[in-house]
């Protein structure tokens, strides 16, 4: 990065320090959405400024930034210096950032983006409790996935980590598998798969990748069961993960976890993933599986043309149809 580029980051962010200002202005310049997996989030209004104005002077155009942030502040000195001439722009110095002191009292609390990402304290039990239903799949050649229980003791996990009932035979289910409070993993529960008591799978290819296998003894006692949304996330929902990334104890992905894409066949999100994760429920607000992940990928930026990457699962509502027709789950009425 360029003197002149720091200098427009620092300036970026001590005028546009508020992470709903930052939004504004990159979805206007169409940057959040054809390319949020490369802006960080969360993080401080100098972090986020830095990795924007980076990526600027590769693909988009330092003047068209610019201008983005002149729509939000048309007078500004240091702005129109910029565009005037962004290498020859000085360097930012003394705070900016209004503090209690002389704030508005108003303005000392916001909504931050378009959705509210508050949640009642009882989310949190609940996503412990409908984690008991996550189990880490570990298979003969000693690979990992993850898979989830159904009412019948029926484990859903991806095609591609079961695919056939020779693999499931040989599979075993491992419940609580994860860390205490103090770190150590707690006692692990094992059930074997039996594929001769109920198997149903719908291939990677030309199908929506998931397998369906009944366990040998009662899960469900035990750990429960989850269940399925009727109805489709939207475009920047937030769903979270809870998964065994890495063939790890149980984890679970809270951040930066928007939805950018949402069609019948495929549900794209920016929640984080690993190998191992594979067969993980996506759950929104609620705590109901709104997706089974499945698979990463990457499209192109159609302004640059630079890889994009993302998550993806096949949505419940999809999921629940194919369940439905093979009696997995009760018949549609």
């Amino acid at each position: 990065m360029t003197p002149s580029e720091k200098n427009l980051r620092d300036l970026l962010a001590r005028r546009f320090w508020k992470e709903h200002q930052r939004d504004r202005i990159l979805e206007d310049l169409g940057i959040y959405s054809l390319h949020p997996m490369n802006i960080i989030q969360g993080g401080s209004a100098r972090d986020t400024w830095h990795d924007v104005v980076s990526k600027a002077s590769f693909g988009m155009n330092i003047d068209a930034l610019v201008d983005g942030a002149l729509k939000e502040l048309p007078t500004d000195p240091s702005l129109l210096l910029a565009k005037k001439d962004v290498h020859n722009l000085s360097e930012v110095r003394g705070p900016e950032i209004p503090t209690p002191a002389t704030a508005d009292p108003s303005s000392l609390e916001a909504l931050t983006r378009a959705v509210s990402t508050l949640l009642p304290v009882h989310f949190l039990a609940q996503g412990l409790q409908c984690a008991r239903s996550v189990a880490r799949i570990r298979c003969a050649d000693g690979s990992t996935g993850t898979g989830w229980l159904l009412p019948g003791n029926w484990l859903v996990t991806n095609h591609h980590v079961l695919p056939d009932a020779v693999a499931a035979a040989f599979a075993v289910a491992q419940f609580n598998y994860e860390e205490d409070q103090k770190g150590l993993v707690s006692d692990t529960v094992v059930f074997k798969v039996d594929p001769a008591a109920g198997f149903h799978t719908s291939p990677m290819r030309g199908g929506d990748d998931w397998t369906a296998v009944r366990l040998a003894e009662d899960a469900n006692a035990a750990f429960g069961a989850l269940s399925l949304s009727d109805t489709a996330p939207r475009r920047h929902d937030y769903v979270n993960i809870v998964q065994h990334s890495g063939g790890r104890p149980k984890e679970i992905a809270l951040y930066h976890n928007t939805v950018t894409e949402v069609t019948t066949e495929r549900v794209r999100y920016l929640t984080d993933t690993e190998p191992g994760s594979s067969g993980s429920p996506v759950f929104d607000r609620s705590w109901r599986v709104v997706a089974l992940h499945h698979a990463s990928g990457q499209s192109s930026d159609p302004r640059t043309g630079n890889p994009l990457t993302y998550n993806q699962g096949i949505p419940a509502v999809r999921l629940a149809a194919g369940l439905k027709a093979c009696g997995v789950l009760p018949p549609i009425p």
